[in-house]
């Protein structure tokens, strides 16, 4: 397996780290209604998957921002970690209380053992990726994870109406001479193109029953459930 350099972790922790301070300088309308939109609808999508699938345990999310889409996890009794390369995304996430331990570090070499956590999730970041450095995180995760491990991935679609809203307005700002990107490039938006990596993980790896959920909550994520071992009476719902 080909890990990814240390020139290009730099670079992706460069973008994030000016991506938050910006929007922590913002006091625009649009940035407020994003906090909200992630706080409410998107946080309730999360909070349904999780109570789902995930047990008593240890759980991280790979990525995890400002901790805001998972603040309804607080009430949950699994030990909660976020993990971000951006210092100053896991600032404002220390704000929201969301996790109890806060890493600094990065999903291409997360400082866990070898099958050390019983499942990892996170939303909006795998869509940042390019094909070659998410077959990387997934092998990743694959070392992390206990035998009876399993992966949550909010995944934005790439038809979801606030994408498209958002690329529209992007555009008319590009087209008046003041062109704006909202978010970092993101290469790998749900889309029917991502079917061969996730054809590539059930044969290399031992994620498998890769499940997927409509964007049916807030209609802008796809929820792919991915549970390590074939077992299917693994990572079950803990109501059952």
């Amino acid at each position: 397996m080909k890990y990814a350099s240390v020139n290009k972790i730099d670079k992706h922790k460069k973008v994030w780290d000016e991506q938050w301070s910006i929007k922590q300088k913002s006091s625009s309308i649009l940035e407020k209604i994003a906090s909200l939109f992630r706080q409410t609808l998107i946080s309730q999508l999360v909070s349904y998957y999780v109570n789902k699938y995930f047990k008593i345990g240890v759980y991280v999310e790979a990525g995890c921002g400002t901790g805001e889409t998972s603040v309804r996890l607080r009430k949950w009794g699994f030990t909660r970690i976020g993990l971000d390369i951006s210092p100053e995304a896991l600032r404002r996430a220390k704000r929201q209380r969301t996790y109890n331990h806060y890493i600094l570090g990065d999903i291409f070499n997360m400082p866990f053992k070898d099958e050390s956590v019983d499942g990892l999730w996170n939303v909006g970041v795998m869509e940042h990726f390019n094909q070659e450095e998410l077959s990387q995180i997934f092998h990743e995760f694959n070392r992390v994870l206990k035998s009876t491990g399993c992966c949550l991935f909010f995944w934005p679609w790439v038809l979801a109406p606030s994408h498209i809203t958002l690329r529209l307005y992007e555009m008319a700002m590009q087209k008046f001479g003041r062109p704006k990107q909202i978010f970092p490039q993101a290469p790998s938006m749900f889309s029917k193109r991502l079917l061969p990596i996730f054809n590539e993980l059930n044969k290399t790896y031992r994620l498998a029953q890769i499940r997927f959920h409509p964007p049916w909550m807030d209609l802008t994520h796809f929820a792919i459930v991915v549970i390590k071992s074939e077992n299917t009476q693994l990572c079950k719902s803990r109501k059952n």
